[in-house]
């Protein structure tokens, strides 16, 4: 059920069922549906890659005592990893995007998209084996490999904005392209979601296939989520190949700003329907602050599963059935359908 749908809404059906529409017909168009494909894969890549630097960075921590010896050492080393991922996003998502624009729109689109790719795999490679270089500044390292983590994945968010409206034919006679980027963003807050709970998914089957390898490879008993390391590595290097052979148009002469996620918060402009001031963007700041709220409330329940999968005796398992709980039993109100 869509939010147009629920009981006493003021939007109209018929224009839910025309976005929905709208969405799958952007998804029929080959070369957008080709990228939208790697995308998904670079979007469970990542997702997958943050869960398991937060077991990582939590074993290390505990391992080393470098926020102290106690539970709440173990609980700082949590936040310390949602608050450098934090840092990475508003710098590089916010602060920093114009320059970051401007830097993307002079690179080769495909090389850029691939160098992303690169640096996450390199990370992800080398994060379980911090422990046994650095000792008691593994904590440190794998601090350094979310952050960079969180700036490769907004490169490539950047140059997949830009790219995707030139991928598309246009809407009507004499329109642009660029008319379908209210598509193009359904399509994107769908497939960041859809990620969450297919991460989860994939870390839940990749940690029973390496509980089993344990009991014969001594090192993988020493090194917990070492293979669900590996397999965030194969996802993204599947992405890397996917994406290869894929021409990707160049940034045209003029290309239009970024579109910061913080431009709903701005510019108060009218106060219709009741919902209080609207940003630049037509959405109610109230709206745009409950989501904030709803997304830093997954965050927290991601950071609080993990060591309360521990405390029950769950383990690595235990943390991402009870990520995928939280995330597979809620569907964002705006999620098309898959395309046919």
């Amino acid at each position: 059920m869509t939010s147009a749908e629920l009981p006493g809404s003021d939007r109209p059906q018929p224009a839910a069922r025309a976005e929905t529409e709208r969405a799958r017909a952007v998804l029929r168009v080959r070369p957008y549906r080709r990228m939208w494909r790697t995308q998904l894969l670079d979007g469970i890549g990542d997702r997958l890659g943050l869960l398991v630097l937060l077991m990582l960075t939590w074993t290390a921590a505990g391992e080393n005592g470098v926020f102290g010896d106690t539970d709440r050492g173990l609980l700082l080393a949590v936040a310390a990893v949602f608050g450098v991922r934090l840092v990475g996003t508003v710098l590089f998502g916010a602060a920093l995007l114009g320059p970051v624009a401007q830097l993307t729109h002079r690179l080769d689109r495909r090389w850029t998209l691939l160098g992303a790719d690169a640096l996450r795999v390199v990370l992800l490679a080398l994060a379980p084996f911090w422990a046994d270089w650095t000792s008691s500044q593994a904590t440190i390292w794998l601090l350094v490999s979310v952050f960079l983590a969180a700036v490769a994945e907004w490169f490539a968010v950047v140059v997949r904005e830009s790219t995707g409206p030139q991928l598309l034919p246009a809407a009507d006679p004499g329109t642009s392209p660029l008319d379908q980027r209210p598509a193009l963003r359904r399509i994107d807050r769908w497939t960041g979601y859809a990620t969450v709970p297919l991460a989860a998914v994939v870390l839940a089957v990749v940690m029973v296939i390496e509980n089993g390898l344990a009991t014969g490879i001594g090192w993988l008993n020493d090194h917990q989520g070492a293979l669900a390391a590996f397999a965030a590595v194969g996802i993204f290097l599947a992405a890397a190949v996917r994406l290869y052979p894929q021409s990707l148009p160049a940034a045209p002469a003029a290309a239009l700003p970024p579109r910061s996620p913080l431009t709903g918060l701005r510019a108060p402009a009218d106060t219709t329907l009741g919902l209080g001031p609207r940003g630049r963007t037509g959405s109610s700041v109230f709206f745009s602050f409950a989501v904030t709220g709803a997304v830093g409330a997954m965050a927290a329940f991601a950071g609080l599963a993990l060591p309360h999968a521990y405390d029950l005796g769950a383990g690595p398992v235990g943390f991402a059935l009870l990520v995928l709980a939280a995330a597979g039993c809620c569907r964002w109100p705006w999620a098309p359908p898959p395309s046919r």
